[in-house]
């Protein structure tokens, strides 16, 4: 069997043997060009060109080759290569890509929690940094920092950094982000995968990711955008083009969902919830209400933001027992 196999191998490599003869002839022979080759001189031996320097090769001048010789490895590189960690896809679980609206370390809230109930199920989470990114010209061209089992933070290199709650993520930029994104992919080998999208400004990205890739998109419509100071009218439009594109459309309120069921959709509703398990492992004794606080007492849990009316709460407040 392995005669065979080794025969039947002989016979694939016919034409790279025929290629390593024709190099090894003399210089006088008719049938060897008398100028060099690829920037290879006639008659080098086929083995002896991975030692040649990446300066050497040149644009091939002669019809019959096209061969271009890569400088050869360090032992160095070697090691590095061999000893990389592989973060492999469990068989049938798609990988996931996060576009997000804040950074992991920000407030622990949905778009975390989601990646991390993902990364949970054996899913890969590629999680992009919305702050965080490379120079146009960085080799590679994405950093990766591994934050949870399953969870990794992606820095990915562009020709400036954008600003996503004002603009639109297209050209040069969006440009530089799918190089980014093609050589991740190569990378990890990651062919099935999903967008999960939070955020409008990625529209024309994840639009481009699908038609190359097939990478199915998701959005997570969070909220009504135009209630935020923050949001520009252009993220606003955007969305409506975000929408239209996405293969699957989740909402966090029935209001939402409402409104775009008459525009024609039809969303998924999944609403906000409590992670217990964080707020178990978070929860502190209250010390700064004493036994003799006056009830009802009233609680907030969540953002001090713009949409948030201060004012009321304090009104509420003053006018309570």
């Amino acid at each position: 069997k392995a005669r065979g196999a080794i025969k039947k191998a002989g016979t694939i490599f016919q034409p790279v043997r025929a290629l390593r003869d024709r190099m090894k002839r003399p210089a006088s022979s008719s049938n060897t060009p008398s100028h060099p080759t690829n920037g290879i001189p006639a008659g080098t031996p086929l083995a002896n060109t991975a030692s040649l320097s990446a300066s050497s090769v040149a644009t091939p001048r002669h019809p019959d080759f096209a061969l271009v010789i890569q400088p050869e490895l360090s032992a160095a590189d070697h090691g590095s290569i061999l000893d990389r960690p592989q973060h492999e896809a469990k068989p049938g679980r798609a990988d996931i890509l996060s576009f997000s609206i804040i950074d992991w370390e920000f407030r622990y809230q949905r778009p975390q929690q989601v990646m991390a109930a993902f990364a949970a199920m054996g899913h890969r989470v590629f999680y992009i940094s919305v702050s965080r990114f490379l120079p146009a010209d960085s080799y590679p061209r994405f950093e990766i920092h591994e934050l949870a089992p399953n969870v990794f933070e992606v820095r990915l290199a562009v020709e400036r950094a954008p600003s996503l709650y004002g603009e639109i993520v297209d050209g040069e930029n969006a440009d530089a982000l799918l190089a980014s994104l093609r050589d991740l992919r190569r990378h990890f080998a990651i062919e099935t995968a999903v967008s999960f999208v939070t955020l409008p400004s990625w529209c024309d990205v994840v639009a481009a990711a699908k038609a190359r890739w097939g990478w199915h998109v998701l959005y997570d419509c969070m909220d009504e955008w135009d209630g935020f100071d923050v949001m520009h009218p252009i993220i606003i439009e955007a969305e409506k083009k975000l929408v239209e594109n996405a293969d699957t459309l989740i909402v966090t309120a029935a209001r939402l969902e409402d409104k775009w069921r008459k525009a024609g959709h039809s969303p998924v509703l999944v609403r906000n919830a409590v992670d217990y398990a964080f707020y178990e492992r978070a929860y502190r004794p209250n010390q700064l209400l004493g036994k003799d606080v006056p009830h009802p007492i009233i609680g907030y849990y969540g953002g001090i933001a713009d949409w948030f009316d201060v004012e009321l709460m304090v009104e509420l407040a003053r006018a309570g027992p």
